[in-house]
């Protein structure tokens, strides 16, 4: 039977390794390569997950591993452990020398995301929580808001083109009036911890993959929010709402209706 502490703790061992990678490179200049679907991949992505995978390797033998860069054949909605690797959230932040990136790590059980640890190497911050055991920021519990109306709410947006391909602008908008503060972001970890700490109510973006939403998420949950896809689903890729869990329902409301035919950019 999996414990889910000595997983957290490896995941925090894993984040180790990984920041120490990170540390040793950033700032100095290195080339990327785009990857078929445009986004970029850096020689530190590389290294970072083959490290993790290592690791893996070492102390979970039988594990499966679900990587960005170079899966190994696990698929993270099966009844196997899986572990499910970001190496570098925000590859361009990082190769232009913004301390906003993450490594983002999980361990999917049967589908279900037990363990996750986000390490931000260049902000000194790290992030942790296993399933039913509360989540942490740099060993402080973390708590979302209580932020009971829409009207009151701080919202982090992600996506530009994303929401008139994908969802009614229209929509989108009158939520972004109705918010009491609207922040634009790129996306990726941070406004997701920050919600999982009460500094935001919510956050959402309309694309993802697995990668970048299952840690995420889990964090978000334990500190007591919620998390889904804007489809109200469980947040395995495609897009990511997380809330103080009060919002949700009603921010979903606002992303139920498709982007109408001839309006996609």
């Amino acid at each position: 039977m999996r414990n889910a502490t000595d997983d957290l703790k490896l995941a925090h061992y894993m984040a180790d390794a990984a920041d120490i990678l990170c540390r040793r490179a950033f700032g100095m200049a290195g080339s990327t390569t785009k990857k078929a679907d445009g986004s970029p991949v850096s020689a530190v992505d590389v290294e970072v997950e083959r490290a993790i995978t290592n690791l893996i390797r070492e102390h979970r033998p039988d594990d499966e591993v679900f990587g960005e860069e170079h899966s190994e054949g696990g698929e993270p909605l099966t009844d196997d452990a899986v572990w499910i690797i970001d190496p570098l959230d925000h590859t361009r932040h990082f190769t232009r020398v913004n301390p906003n990136y993450g490594v983002l790590i999980a361990l999917m059980v049967g589908g279900i995301a037990e363990v996750a640890v986000v390490s931000a190497p260049s902000l000194n911050h790290r992030w942790g929580a296993a399933r039913g055991q509360g989540a942490n920021g740099n060993g402080k519990r973390l708590q979302t808001s209580a932020t009971p109306l829409v009207e009151q709410a701080h919202l982090a947006l992600a996506g530009h083109r994303e929401w008139v391909n994908r969802y009614d602008w229209g929509s989108v908008l009158k939520l972004m009036d109705r918010v009491s503060y609207l922040c634009g972001t790129p996306g990726g970890f941070y406004p997701a911890m920050q919600v999982a700490a009460g500094q935001l109510d919510a956050f959402v973006e309309p694309w993802g993959a697995v990668w970048d939403h299952a840690a995420l998420a889990l964090i978000v949950e334990e500190a007591g929010g919620r998390a889904t896809t804007l489809k109200g689903m469980a947040p395995t890729g495609g897009s990511l709402l997380v809330s103080n869990r009060l919002l949700h329902d009603e921010l979903l409301d606002y992303f139920a209706n498709p982007a109408p035919a001839g309006d996609a950019a």
